[in-house]
């Protein structure tokens, strides 16, 4: 219900790399429920984000520019594989161009009185990134986003779009499956079943990391009738934020109860 049942340095702002990734698909999303687009449209490749798919350095899913891909398809190869050329082409087709999703990016924040927060593209990599030059990789800004900002993009996310969770508790899937082009999906949440860091009623939701601030997690947990979204940014390595996590959700259901009244 949106109700904060615990909070620290809420509202400093840090680099959150991919996890911008959730407010680009919420706004996808929004597109598809207010009809100007469908998750069967086939979403045109540019030159840009075909560039991007083929950088392996970053996380991706190898896109063609002579193939169709539907909106839910990219959806699905974001959430699960934090894939770049996908984010890129479904930004694109939204606003035409990534300049302009941002745009409409920064107004949702906007909106919901999200101001400590700076928005350069829909991906979350670095400002001058470049495809084609392995040095660009960690060159420039990067996305930045207050614990808080992140609470309430993640908020909206699942209140507006709960069937996003049927894509970001799939541990593995292959990418265009019966393909020529198929590419197995691994998500990089390790607190899904049967991972490394298990915890029993997580089904989601996305993972960042920026190497000044580190390994980021925005988690969701569903537990006696109670879910839960828990966000860590900014924790030094990638492990940490898996352990701070477990503690939040140790924390809230041992705190915490549903009760009616």
């Amino acid at each position: 219900n949106g109700q904060i049942l615990f909070e620290q340095n809420s509202e400093v702002a840090v680099e959150v790399a991919s996890i911008s990734k959730l407010l680009t698909v919420y706004i996808v999303m929004q597109a598809v429920e207010k009809g100007d687009i469908d998750l069967d449209y086939q979403v045109p490749i540019s030159d840009y984000a075909y560039a991007v798919s083929q950088d392996y350095d970053v996380s991706n899913v190898p896109l063609r520019q002579d193939e169709s891909y539907t909106v839910e398809e990219l959806i699905e190869s974001v959430m699960i594989a934090l894939s770049n050329g996908s984010t890129i082409a479904l930004a694109e087709m939204v606003s035409g161009s990534e300049a302009d999703f941002v745009t409409l990016m920064n107004s949702y924040l906007e909106e919901w009185g999200i101001e400590n927060s700076e928005i350069i593209n829909s991906t979350g990599l670095n400002a001058q990134y470049d495809p084609t030059d392995i040095e660009s990789i960690d060159k420039g800004a990067q996305n930045m986003l207050s614990a808080e900002a992140v609470a309430i993009i993640s908020f909206h996310l699942l209140k507006d779009h709960p069937e996003i969770l049927k894509s970001t508790q799939i541990n593995r899937k292959l990418f265009k499956y019966g393909t020529a082009d198929e590419f197995e999906m691994t998500n990089y949440n390790l607190m899904l079943p049967s991972r490394t860091y298990e915890f029993e009623g997580v089904d989601g939701l996305l993972t960042g990391y920026s190497d000044k601030d580190g390994g980021s997690f925005v988690s969701t947990i569903v537990r006696n009738d109670i879910r839960v979204i828990s966000i860590v940014l900014g924790s030094e390595g990638t492990e940490t934020r898996y352990h701070e996590t477990k503690k939040l959700f140790d924390y809230v259901f041992s705190a915490y109860m549903l009760e009616d009244i």
